[in-house]
């Protein structure tokens, strides 16, 4: 498919954010988020985003689209706008029908498409066996070996979801920002909380991938990516590479291997 068009447009639909990337050639030339928390029709989403495409018009119009989604619910509404778009039908990304990558795992199926196609994305830009580290809602680890091969991976809070968890249940404690606190031991109760939460993350973090490090019995690097990881990823011992559009680029790496479809009429 290489060479045949001239770009396309990958879509990732997150529990917080849906991220749309715009590709000429293999080069991300735009990119953008919407809230996925909030409640819009087809016809909104349409009426925002085609003035956002419209100087693209002559890469996405008959170029690849590809959509990974955790969200069932948005899903066919994107493959409807992506077809109309681009004027192809989209790659819907599953554990099955993800060219050049082994899912070693019982059920591939059940694997998140995000979570494979950052796998992809690593295998390309990093050696083998690596790690990737995706902060967001949740705080996804995936494990690449050689092949390569998805080997699995870890589920754990997201920094953000135990940060609200805790605001919500303790009544005098109020929100603040994410960054890093001056020292460890807080003198103030906001000190207190950015060092549980934010240096309490990156512990989980680094104490996570050394026991994965140990488990394949290799130093695997570590590529950080996802919202936070720009905030986490300097803190952290063990993430050595901070790609934000990691699942973007694994979206087009999985499109560019598979053929474009046109849509059906």
């Amino acid at each position: 498919m290489t060479g045949e068009r001239p770009g396309g447009m990958a879509v990732n639909i997150g529990n917080t954010r849906i991220a749309l990337g715009v590709y000429r050639e293999q080069t991300l030339v735009h990119s953008f988020r919407l809230s996925s928390r909030q409640e819009r029709t087809e016809d909104e989403i349409r009426a925002l985003l085609d003035g956002v495409l419209s100087p693209f018009s002559d890469v996405v119009d008959g170029g690849w689209a590809a959509l990974s989604s955790v969200v069932p619910a948005r899903t066919n509404t994107f493959i409807r706008l992506l077809r109309d778009w681009t004027g192809t039908e989209p790659l819907v990304v599953t554990g099955e029908n993800v060219p050049g990558l082994t899912i070693d795992v019982p059920e591939p199926a059940m694997v998140g498409s995000d979570r494979i196609v950052n796998a992809v994305a690593a295998a390309e830009i990093s050696r083998l066996p690596c790690i990737v580290v995706d902060l967001g809602t949740a705080t996804n680890i995936e494990v690449v070996g050689e092949g390569p091969r998805y080997l699995g991976g870890i589920i754990a809070p997201g920094i953000v979801t135990a940060a609200e968890a805790l605001f919500q249940g303790t009544a005098r404690l109020g929100a603040v920002e994410l960054n890093r606190p001056d020292r460890v031991i807080g003198k103030t109760t906001r000190e207190c909380l950015q060092s549980g939460v934010v240096l309490g993350a990156v512990a989980q973090i680094d104490g996570l991938v050394a026991a994965i490090r140990k488990e394949l019995g290799s130093t695997a690097g570590v590529i950080g990516t996802g919202g936070l990881a720009a905030v986490l990823g300097p803190e952290s011992k063990t993430i050595r590479k901070v790609v934000p559009e990691l699942t973007l680029e694994g979206l087009r790496i999985v499109a560019e291997r598979s053929p474009i479809r046109p849509r059906r009429r």
